[in-house]
């Protein structure tokens, strides 16, 4: 199960990259059964830098240049 964990871990970044973001921080956590120590759920946390760049923003005067 962990492989299959990394494996959608990596499918999300490909499909985040391909759209032109970047991936800042990446955080993987994975529950495991007490026993078996079988992963029974994972979650995947990701944080994207979007960069915006509109010409409108250069002409706010609230804008910090």
């Amino acid at each position: 199960m962990k492989d299959q964990t990394i494996n959608d871990q990596n499918k999300l970044i490909e499909l985040i990259q391909s759209q032109g973001r970047n991936i800042t921080a990446l955080e993987l956590t994975e529950d495991e059964c007490g026993f078996a120590g079988d992963v029974v759920g994972a979650e995947i946390k990701l944080t994207v830098a979007i960069d915006y760049q509109d010409d409108e923003d250069d002409q706010n005067p609230y804008r910090i240049k």
